[in-house]
């Protein structure tokens, strides 16, 4: 009976020494796991330790503190586990960004429609009557510059070749006043019955006939040197034969007179002589002309059948700028003319300027990327008091990825943050779609995120 009774003391005092022993084993190793960051520890260590505790008051009280500490425990690792990291400072939607980084030459930045016809008065109608053949495709060369003075004056100058070709043939009723002024500086001579026959006969002169007016002329005042000489048909005795000798030389210079007038209307009496002075200009300062305009143009546009210009991203143009930077050409024959915009020779219309949208400038945008960073994973420390125990827990600061791109021209880059696929699939070198990095948040520099007040770095 005593030795049962004492048998039952010492299993029950075992009993309790192993309960003790466990608890604190199980206490030793539950700060560890908590010191490790495992929540999944406090579960296993309950979980043994509810099969082996006894009913003993002592034991159950101190299982009850454990458990109330792994509880804790549990929710501070539970804590730290979602204490947040704040967003990267500084980033701002990429779009407004590279619109203002967005450069637009304004010389390059409109449409312009312009409307230019052959003027059918001044140009188209006369070519027609004179058989002249006219090619009016229209094509405009625009000018980087202003049209400098020497190539206006050879503008001009085809201008006035151009009037001058294309001026009404001389009929005889307006050549009747020339042909009066002629007649002033006729040579009379009372005493020389030829005189006044040949002053009849020219009196009636026409435009067609100057040059059989000057084979006349010249005959008498051969006949006239003639009978001066003594060699000619005998004369009245009343007349001195030094008389003819006389008036034979103011015939010379009549006939002079007869010259110059036609040569000064050759080119409004003969078609040939149009064509000539045309040909003639064309091989020289027309020529001059065409290949200044030429080497000078920036660019060319055709008109389509409606007579409109559509000019493709050039400069704001008004009238007035149109006029000094605007060349109109088309072929006369088989000779290229070039004129200014107001040429006389032309209809021409107000011009419509339209500004190109930046979207269109802003889908040419080629951004390359220059470099990647991958910033974060930096180890933090939490810290909490439990019980009289303080835990300590680690976290990690979450990646973050950065691409930074520029175009081919600039000295700066653009930084922008993307996530962890896109990162491992962008390659230096790499075009970005605009509509991409427009989406995207720019940074002035790669940044890691903000910890919250809980951490502290190690």
């Amino acid at each position: 009976m005593l030795i049962r009774e004492k048998e039952t003391s010492i299993r029950r005092e075992n009993s309790v020494r192993t309960i003790a022993t466990f608890v604190s084993i199980a206490l030793g190793v539950l700060g560890s796991s908590f010191l490790l960051a495992q929540p999944e520890a406090s579960e296993t260590i309950k979980a043994v330790a509810n099969s082996a505790v006894s009913e003993d008051a002592k034991s159950i009280a101190q299982w009850q503190s454990f458990v109330k500490r792994a509880n804790e425990y549990e929710s501070q690792a539970k804590n730290a586990a979602v204490v947040p990291f704040g967003e990267p400072p500084g980033g701002l939607p990429c779009g407004p960004l590279l619109l203002q980084r967005l450069q637009v030459n304004d010389e390059a930045a409109y449409n312009v429609t312009l409307t230019v016809a052959l003027n059918n008065e001044t140009l188209v109608g006369p070519l027609n009557k004179f058989s002249i053949t006219l090619q009016p495709k229209v094509t405009l060369y625009m000018l980087e510059k202003d049209i400098p003075g020497d190539q206006l004056r050879k503008a001009k100058a085809l201008t006035e070749t151009l009037q001058l070709i294309l001026s009404p043939l001389l009929d005889n009723k307006e050549f009747e006043p020339l042909r009066d002024e002629l007649l002033t500086k006729f040579p009379d001579a009372a005493d020389i019955p030829e005189a006044a026959r040949l002053r009849a006969d020219l009196a009636t002169l026409k435009v067609t006939e100057l040059t059989t007016a000057i084979d006349k002329v010249n005959f008498r005042a051969s006949e006239a040197e003639k009978i001066g000489e003594g060699k000619g048909p005998k004369t009245s005795n009343t007349v001195n034969n030094s008389a003819y000798v006389g008036w034979a030389g103011r015939l010379r210079d009549f006939s002079n007179d007869i010259i110059h007038l036609r040569d000064r209307l050759r080119i409004n009496i003969d078609p040939e002589a149009r064509r000539k002075v045309w040909s003639d200009f064309n091989l020289t300062t027309g020529a001059e002309l065409g290949a200044w305009v030429i080497a000078n143009a920036k660019s060319t546009f055709e008109s389509n059948e409606q007579g409109e210009v559509h000019l493709t991203e050039t400069a704001n143009l008004k009238s007035d700028l149109i006029r000094r930077r605007v060349f109109v050409s088309f072929r006369i024959n088989e000779d290229t003319v070039f004129l200014p915009w107001d040429s006389a020779f032309l209809s021409c219309g107000e011009p419509t300027s339209t500004r190109i949208s930046n979207e269109v400038f802003m889908a040419r945008e080629r951004y390359k990327v220059i470099s990647k960073a991958d910033v974060g994973g930096r180890r933090y420390k939490y810290s909490s008091q439990v019980g009289d125990k303080l835990l300590m827990l680690t976290r990690e600061s979450p990646h973050v990825y950065y691409i930074s791109v520029a175009r081919d021209r600039d000295t700066d880059v653009v930084t922008v943050r993307v996530d962890e696929a896109a990162f491992k699939n962008i390659n230096r070198g790499d075009v970005i779609p605009l509509e991409t990095l427009a989406q995207l948040p720019a940074y002035s520099q790669p940044a890691e995120t903000i910890p919250s007040p809980l951490l502290s770095p190690e």
